[in-house]
Parts: C-alpha cells; sequence; structure tokens
C-alpha cells in the first residue's frame, strides 16, 4: 500500500461477530443463558471479537457448541475472554 494512504478496515470481523450471534441463537444451552445476547451486544468490539474467534476456531459444530456453552456465562457477566491474563 503507498504511503499516506488510509488503512481500510476489514469487513471480516463484523460478519464473523454476526455468524457467531447466530451460532449463540442456535444453541440449546443459549436459551438456559436469557441475558446472554444482550450481554454479547453491550461487550467492546473487542471483546466480542475474542468470543468470534474463538469459537469460529473450532472446526466441528460439537466443539463450537461446547465452547458456546463454556463462554455464556463468561459473556453474561460481561468479562472478556482473556481478561484473567490481562494486569494493566
Amino acid at each position: 500500500m503507498p504511503r499516506g494512504c488510509p488503512l481500510r478496515p476489514s469487513a471480516r470481523i463484523p460478519d464473523r461477530i454476526h455468524r457467531i450471534r447466530g451460532l449463540l441463537v442456535r444453541c440449546p444451552a443459549f436459551r438456559k443463558h436469557g441475558k446472554a445476547k444482550t450481554s454479547f451486544a453491550t461487550l467492546n468490539p473487542g471483546k466480542r471479537r475474542e468470543y468470534a474467534d474463538y469459537v469460529a476456531s473450532a472446526k466441528r459444530n460439537e466443539t463450537k457448541v461446547k465452547r458456546i456453552e463454556k463462554i455464556l456465562p463468561m459473556i453474561e457477566s460481561g468479562v472478556g475472554l482473556h481478561d484473567k491474563y490481562r494486569t494493566c
């Protein structure tokens, strides 16, 4: 890219987040955690991206469902996926 050209934001990140939101809605465990949908929408984009990357990196649908079940309580509490490792 030539110097002075503004960087364009990637269009893949919002698409990935929407796909993960779709997976959350279809997941049976999601019905148990009714607050998770609104909590996911209130997370900042970085935390949403962390969760989206974590679920999207699984190759099998069963693994994706297990990961969603694991992270739903974290989403409801508003905690990021890697917040326990951040000391700042």
